[in-house]
């Protein structure tokens, strides 16, 4: 019997994590390519339903051409666990899958005495000697967990076409 599960590590990224009673023996290179397609059914997930406006509109396209899986090609061994990583190395696509807080700050002029712009609200020019910007909180809008939870019956039935049971 295996288990299947996926978690956010620190990272960032997907792990998918398959631990078998006795895998080794049992085709691993052929367990490994299935773990492989996996990940990528997971990336074209991603990519082509929750990057682009069901979750996050696309404004530069960074973090939906920056999704790799890890390793390239085949699955880690590690013990008696095989695992494919998936994510990305842009640093906002980790803010918007957990959320993230901006603290508190205090902005002052660097070279001038005073702060000088347009009152939206009041609608005339401000001058200030330093604005205060309260702290606030960014609400998740996970990308690649959904994608991952989606994608969980396709790379079952990738993993026991190769004679994995679950």
């Amino acid at each position: 019997m295996a288990r299947k599960k996926y978690t956010i590590d620190k990272s960032g990224f997907v792990r998918f994590l398959t631990k078998f009673k006795a895998w080794k023996g049992r085709r691993p290179q052929e367990v490994a390519q299935a773990l492989s397609a996996g990940a990528e059914l997971v990336i074209r997930r991603a990519q082509t339903h929750y990057l682009t406006g069901a979750s996050l509109k696309v404004r530069s396209g960074r973090l939906r051409s920056s999704l790799r899986k890890e390793p390239a090609s085949g699955a880690t061994v590690e013990g008696n666990k095989m695992y494919v990583k998936v994510g990305s190395n842009v640093l906002y696509g980790k803010a918007w899958e957990l959320g993230y807080r901006v603290p508190a700050t205090v902005i002052e002029p660097k070279s001038k005495r005073a702060l000088s712009f347009f009152h939206k609200r009041a609608g005339m020019q401000v001058v200030v000697r330093r604005v205060y910007r309260p702290a606030y909180h960014v609400d998740a809008r996970p990308w690649l967990a959904p994608a991952a939870a989606d994608s969980v019956p396709a790379i079952r039935k990738l993993l026991e076409r190769v004679g994995v049971k679950f």
